[in-house]
């Protein structure tokens, strides 16, 4: 009879049900890839403070900018962390300190 198969899972996948579908995810890694499961369209997304880097060799979640709670690269900040005292800075892309706020360089 006919031979079966393994296929590889679209790349941000750790199980999948269907190969090389973005929808198709059972599982994610998130201590390797830091990503998490969203059950609503069984996708895998990259956690705050890191962004979907597929344009490397080797796709995984990159680091965003130290001041970033989200990003879209590790030099474009989306959203900033408020309780840090973070606010969004248009002229840099990244979040600063409020006003009667020290950056500590880490948060």
């Amino acid at each position: 009879t006919g031979d079966t198969y393994c296929y590889p899972c679209y790349y941000n996948c750790y199980t999948c049900s269907a190969s090389l579908v973005q929808t198709a995810c059972l599982s994610c890694s998130l201590a390797k890839d830091h990503r998490y499961f969203v059950a609503a369209n069984n996708t895998c997304v990259c956690m705050d403070k890191y962004y979907n880097n597929a344009s490397s060799s080797s796709p995984v979640c990159g680091s965003c900018h130290y001041s970033c709670q989200t990003c879209t690269t590790n030099t474009a900040c989306v959203t900033c962390n408020s309780t840090k005292g973070r606010v969004y800075n248009s002229s840099t892309g990244f979040c600063s300190c409020g006003t009667g706020n020290y950056d500590d360089l880490l948060n």
